[in-house]
């Protein structure tokens, strides 16, 4: 069975964070989190989600109320989250189809809530679509063809590892790297934990914080995944210390960021590394 989809529109980052954390832990997958109205409407109508969790106070032109009408008009449920009063904010949106959730959240009400409204939109489903009669298919010479090349499609992303002990600035990055079309199999806040996801994932390019929480630092841990793999390995780092610095580029890293970084540098530097890499083995 196929997870349940969520997006999440929130502007605090440290929320968006713990909301993602607990719909993970609940089964749901987390198609995106967003931070501006215009935003969410484009991903929800673009990525269809079962249910968008709305933040009322966002930032900028357009409000949580004002964003989710768009998203609701084309039949995805809403859920407001607010540190209001539920009630009022009902009132003044004028929609039927809304549950509220009232910051701080109560961990039941919080998981209550979401599968009701997931449940209300698929029992409204199947009420307005019309079951149609049953024919046998008839087989595309080319379908199969078709589905197998979608799945490679999708199997040929590059894959990266983010290796980051800030949870703020790993989540930043991840989502960065999956707005550029990226594969983020996950984040990883110790060096010890890199190596061995590294050899599990085996991925296309490692973005590796030098200062990592435990004993393993970021250049350690670089040190120990060249020892049997050939990944190519980006060091991010906020440190000016001449004698890290130094140590790092001891690994030859295929590439050294200093935080904080632009979308620009962060991507350019990625996409040679790993286009390096690709030509090095061919």
């Amino acid at each position: 069975m196929s997870k349940k989809k969520i997006l999440i529109v929130e502007d605090e980052l440290i929320t968006a964070t713990d909301i993602k954390f607990r719909l993970e832990d609940m089964g749901y997958e987390i198609i995106g989190i967003v931070s501006d109205g215009e935003k969410a409407i484009k991903t929800a109508l673009n990525k269809k989600p079962n249910l968008v969790l709305m933040d009322v106070g966002l930032k900028g032109d357009m409000n949580g109320i004002e964003a989710s009408q768009k998203i609701l008009e084309d039949g995805i449920n809403v859920i407001y989250l607010t540190g209001h009063d539920g009630q009022k904010i009902l009132e003044e949106s004028n929609f039927t189809n809304v549950d509220v959730i009232k910051k701080p959240f109560d961990d039941n009400e919080f998981k209550n809530t979401i599968e009701e409204s997931i449940g209300k939109s698929e029992a409204a489903n199947k009420e307005t679509i019309p079951k149609q009669p049953q024919k046998k298919p008839i087989k595309k010479p080319n379908q199969q063809k078709e589905n197998k090349t979608a799945e490679v499609s999708k199997e040929n992303k590059d894959t990266i590892l983010v290796v980051e002990d800030e949870m703020i600035t790993a989540l930043d990055i991840k989502l960065r790297l999956e707005d550029f079309g990226y594969n983020v199999p996950g984040t990883i806040a110790y060096g010890e934990e890199a190596v061995e996801k590294a050899d599990e994932v085996n991925p296309d390019l490692i973005l590796m914080d030098i200062m990592l929480k435990g004993e393993m630092n970021g250049i350690e841990a670089t040190q120990e995944i060249q020892k049997t793999k050939d990944i190519p390995i980006i060091f991010l780092t906020a440190n000016t210390n001449k004698k890290i610095i130094e140590n790092a580029l001891k690994t030859t890293p295929s590439g050294y960021i200093s935080k904080p970084f632009n979308d620009r540098e962060l991507k350019y530097i990625i996409e040679i590394a790993i286009k390096k890499s690709k030509d090095s083995k061919n």
